[in-house]
């Protein structure tokens, strides 16, 4: 059960996700990601509140990686809230459905804290561990 104490074990073990060609890839963090990770890790582990904003960029696996993170950390540690920001609430729904839930599904059962979807957009894990992860985006005004 050590392996399970280590989030890059999780990360690289633990998370598949759904390929743009069909079928199922388990993460591997590309060097984008291996840095962001670095990064956060450090700041996560040393319980410093952080934020992180990003204009991001197309192609380098942002919105993939900072889910990941995020979902791995919730998951695993107590009292943790965790949030990934869209810029619509359309594009929240869509980052949910195609990205976390489905990585959340393929975990399996036995290592996966009691969880319940409050809403459509959130992991919550409030009842077992107080955690919880939310994809939320900016309502669209008419």
């Amino acid at each position: 059960m050590s392996r399970l104490s280590s989030p890059v074990w999780r990360l690289t073990h633990l998370y598949r996700f759904k390929m743009k060609e069909g079928g199922l890839k388990t993460f591997k963090p590309n060097t984008f990601q291996a840095q962001r990770y670095n990064r956060l890790y450090s700041k996560f582990h040393a319980r410093a509140g952080h934020k992180e904003i990003d204009l991001k960029s197309r192609k380098f696996g942002t919105t993939t990686g900072v889910c990941f993170f995020c979902l791995d950390a919730v998951a695993c540690r107590r009292n943790i809230e965790a949030v990934t920001m869209a810029h619509k609430s359309e594009k929240a729904t869509e980052i949910f459905n195609m990205i976390v839930r489905p990585v959340w599904n393929e975990i399996p059962t036995q290592l996966r804290a009691r969880r319940r979807f409050n809403n459509r957009n959130e992991i919550g894990l409030m009842e077992s561990i107080r955690s919880k992860y939310i994809v939320s985006g900016e309502p669209e005004l008419n």
